[in-house]
């Protein structure tokens, strides 16, 4: 599908460099294409938007109403199935996505890297943590948990020496909507229709179980087949999604 920068005036330099930056092309707010997806500077936030369409575009917006109501709910399902006690383990979230999960991971106190391989996806997560950083606060304690890396997972992972493997690789891959509400599968569709689905899932798998030190956590729908059909050892499960739990060895106490 194609994609576009959105420039609010001429002297948007922001948009201007980041149509430079991910080489796209540089369109004024009336040259807006009559469909494809957008990217714009709106209110301070890099939004993604589908053209001539009245739905609200999607940011990444760490400090919004939905991200602090998982956190209110009480001990996060995530949480429960990466574990490891209070020495919080290192997590590499290796399909970020828009960083939700990952966040939530780094407001409960875990390091967290951040790999995103779809430049644009990148770049609204470079964005919000940008923004979280600025808020000061909760927020910029949270994101000092964070580190993103614009690269590809399988190649990023095969690349990493022993002593460099993060404690837990943590899986998200793009499927069907997961979630009834409204807001979740528009995300949904958007990422989709930027990123498709995620062919390389099984694979992916296989090479986080040789280099996770102690577990790997594959997000899946409630009712959706195990990931490669492989096995965890347990799962932690909710009424929306599961997290399938691959322990490859005890935490140290």
């Amino acid at each position: 599908m194609s994609l576009v920068v959105l420039a609010a005036g001429e002297a948007d330099s922001a948009a201007a460099t980041l149509a430079e930056q991910l080489q796209l092309p540089l369109l004024s707010a009336d040259q807006e294409p009559a469909e494809g997806l957008y990217l714009s500077y709106r209110d301070g936030q890099l939004v993604l938007g589908r053209c001539h369409h009245r739905e609200k575009p999607v940011a990444v917006d760490f400090a919004s109403a939905a991200l602090s109501g998982r956190k209110q709910r009480g001990p996060e399902l995530l949480v429960k199935a990466v574990g490891g006690g209070a020495s919080r383990p290192t997590v590499l979230d290796a399909t970020a996505g828009l960083a939700r999960d990952g966040f939530i991971l780094a407001s409960h106190g875990y390091p967290v890297t951040l790999l995103e391989r779809q430049p644009v996806l990148a770049a609204m997560v470079a964005d919000g943590i940008r923004r979280a950083t600025a808020a000061g606060g909760e927020l910029a304690q949270t994101a000092a948990h964070m580190q993103l890396v614009n690269a590809n997972a399988s190649d990023y992972l095969a690349a990493l020496e022993d002593a460099a493997c993060p404690d837990v690789i943590y899986l998200d891959p793009m499927f069907e909507s997961r979630d009834k509400s409204a807001l979740v599968k528009k995300d949904l569709r958007l990422l989709q229709d930027l990123v498709g689905a995620d062919s390389d899932s099984d694979a992916l798998l296989e090479l986080a179980l040789s280099k996770a030190r102690y577990r790997v956590v594959v997000k899946r729908a409630a009712k959706a087949p195990l990931l490669a059909g492989k096995k965890p050892g347990h799962s932690v499960s909710g009424k929306a999604v599961r997290f399938d739990v691959y322990s490859l060895r005890a935490y140290p106490r």
